[in-house]
Order: structure tokens, then C-alpha cells, then sequence
């Protein structure tokens, strides 16, 4: 078995037990990854960083919380790419990004896996950001209280047009609701996180992630 599919199968364990490592060793995220494992492996700052004699474990720089630990400007780009892959997977994927927002590791990879190469790079690209804050044991960066993030989300639904706003409302109310309004609501979210100011959009970012997140 190629090496970079074994690193693969470990971050499979830990990140997206219901996926074969298989299925992300065929996409292009896989790939991508894969590589950027092998190369990460042999990086002088990441063998200067990591504090493991053994060698490098991915669970020493793939936190649960890593989502958390990002900067504001890197969650920025992560709501950019997070929209990009929105427009690429079907409305049952996209339509769960409008309930939970990205609050897991597993949702993150599920996405990355279904969408193109070029997207898949830019998912390696905050991948990578997300290993440092584990060798780097960076803090969990400042959020806003929930009842902020809220208001913020629910400015953005104000902003639509009525009928548009009314049947986003229904379908996020019920847990049969309309997968195409709720996809509709994910994108206009991680449209609107792009769109502020990082040291806004950060805070808000980790506390719609961190909902389902060990604190």
C-alpha cells in the first residue's frame, strides 16, 4: 500500500469513521492530502515542532477543536471554500451545512472529498493551517455569545426578499423542511462570514462550530 494512502487510512480513523479510506484516496482531496502528508512528515518545522520522539502522530496535529483554533483570517477563507463546495455537492450535503454549520472535522472531509481539484487544493491549503495549530498547540481564538450569532444570521435573512425569507424560516423550523431552502440559507450564511471583516467573522465562525464541540 502507498505510504500516502496509509496516512490517509489514520486520518480516516480519526476525522470520518463512516468513510472508506478508499473514497478519499480516489477523490482529489485525497490525493492532494496524501501528498501533503508525505511532504509534511519530512518538513524541518514540522520535525521541529512536533514533540513526539516516536515521530509524528496525525492525532498530534489534527485536534478535535482545530476548527476552533484557526485564525480570523483563516476562517474566513475556510466560510470562502466552505461556499465554493456548496455549489458543487447535491442539496441533502449542502442543506446540513444550514443546521450545524461546520462543527465537526467529519463534515469538513465529507465536503472536501466532492469537490474538484482545484477546490480540493484550497482545502489542503486550510488543512494544513489546521495541523499547525496542533503542533503549535495554538488557543482557541475569541468568540461572540450565542445570542450574537444569531442576530447576526438572523440580519442576514431580513435581507432577503419576503416570500424568500418565509420559506427559509419554514424550512429551518421543521426537520422536514425544504433541502433546497436550507441549502439556500447555508450558502447565504457562509456568504455573509466571507464577506465581514475577519476579526468578525472569526469569533461568530467558532461559535456557530463549536456548538457540537468538547468544550
Amino acid at each position: 500500500m502507498p505510504r500516502h494512502v496509509t496516512a490517509l487510512s489514520f486520518a480516516l480513523i480519526l476525522l470520518v469513521p463512516s468513510l472508506s479510506a478508499q473514497s478519499l484516496g480516489d477523490s482529489p482531496f485525497g490525493k492532494f492530502l496524501g501528498q501533503h502528508l508525505d511532504s509534511m512528515v519530512r518538513d524541518s518545522l514540522v520535525k521541529r515542532l512536533n514533540r513526539r520522539p516516536s515521530g509524528l502522530q496525525l492525532n498530534d496535529v489534527l485536534r478535535d477543536d482545530m476548527l476552533l483554533r484557526l485564525s480570523d483570517s483563516n476562517l474566513v477563507r475556510l466560510a470562502a471554500v466552505i461556499l465554493l463546495s456548496l455549489q458543487q455537492v447535491d442539496s441533502t450535503i449542502c442543506a446540513s451545512f444550514a443546521l450545524s454549520g461546520a462543527d465537526s472535522a467529519a463534515s469538513i472531509i465529507s465536503l472536501a472529498i466532492r469537490v474538484d481539484s482545484a477546490t480540493a487544493k484550497r482545502w489542503v491549503s486550510l488543512m494544513h493551517q489546521m495541523m499547525l495549530t496542533g503542533l503549535r498547540d495554538t488557543p482557541r481564538g475569541r468568540v461572540v455569545s450565542l445570542d450574537t450569532a444569531l442576530g447576526q444570521m438572523t440580519a442576514m435573512l431580513i435581507s432577503l426578499p419576503a416570500e424568500e425569507h418565509a420559506r427559509i424560516r419554514a424550512a429551518m423550523s421543521t426537520p422536514n423542511g425544504s433541502k433546497s431552502a436550507r441549502c439556500r440559507f447555508a450558502k447565504l450564511l457562509f456568504s455573509g462570514l466571507m464577506k465581514m471583516p475577519p476579526d468578525q467573522a472569526g469569533p461568530m465562525m467558532r461559535t456557530l462550530m463549536g456548538l457540537s464541540l468538547t468544550p
